[in-house]
């Protein structure tokens, strides 16, 4: 595994246009720009890499590795790679209804319609063993990215995966869609864009990502309006 490069990693807040990327980002993945942009979460992350063990790859395929992360302890809190924007982010299953939660068991027939075999797909996977000995599995396919929460057997065998039939209301739609796109994973492979809507918000967004690059940047407030709103609109205000 390559040394992860910590270090400004965020585009040029004046080139509007050097902020297209995100207009592909779902929730996630604008809740990783911010997250990624907060000191104390780099200060971190800098920390925990430099004392971080080196990880060995999978033996399922050449693909399949564990990842050196680390954990950021505040809110929803997540375990990251670095603070690339393509990093490998693990989110909170407790937290983050997006992740779904599955207890792994001994598969009776390895090649069963039921069974997922982490061999098969074709998806870079990531792995996570965490203290309480659940295991953290990431899935990512051009852009997008899925996660299961696993207790119980070893998920690098194949093996039959059961999951809670009743969520709270606020879990209820995130939870049906990573059921759904788990089930398409299986069947395909791949991750597939349906499951993955882009955040409504982003035009907006993308304007208060681009003023937190500036302020963090240094550039007055001033400037950083007339280069999101123009002269016109900052004078009127």
């Amino acid at each position: 595994m390559n040394e992860t490069r910590l270090g400004p990693a965020w585009p040029d807040w004046q080139d509007d246009d050097a902020y297209g990327y995100v207009e592909q980002l779902t929730s996630q993945g604008w809740a990783w720009e911010f997250l990624r942009r907060n000191l104390d979460f780099q200060n971190h992350l800098t920390n925990a890499l430099r004392h971080a063990e080196r990880a060995k790859a999978g033996t399922w395929t050449s693909s399949c590795c564990r990842r050196t992360l680390s954990i950021f302890r505040r809110g929803a809190f997540c375990f990251a790679s670095s603070i690339e924007t393509d990093a490998g982010v693990f989110w909170c299953p407790w937290q983050c209804p997006h992740v779904l939660p599955v207890a792994a068991e001994m598969a009776a027939r390895p090649r069963g319609v039921d069974v997922l075999d982490l061999a098969v797909l074709s998806c870079r996977i990531s792995i996570l063993v965490t203290r309480d000995g659940h295991q953290h599995l990431l899935v990512e396919d051009n852009g997008r990215s899925f996660q299961l929460a696993a207790s119980g057997v070893s998920i690098l065998q194949p093996v039959r995966l059961t999951s809670s039939a009743l969520w709270s209301p606020e879990e209820l739609k995130q939870r049906l869609n990573a059921l759904e796109c788990l089930n398409s994973l299986r069947s395909t492979g791949r991750l597939q864009p349906g499951f993955f809507p882009t955040e409504p918000r982003c035009s907006r967004l993308r304007r208060v990502l681009r003023a937190l690059d500036g302020s963090i940047a240094g550039a007055p407030h001033r400037e950083i309006g007339l280069a999101l709103f123009g002269r016109a609109r900052v004078d009127q205000d």
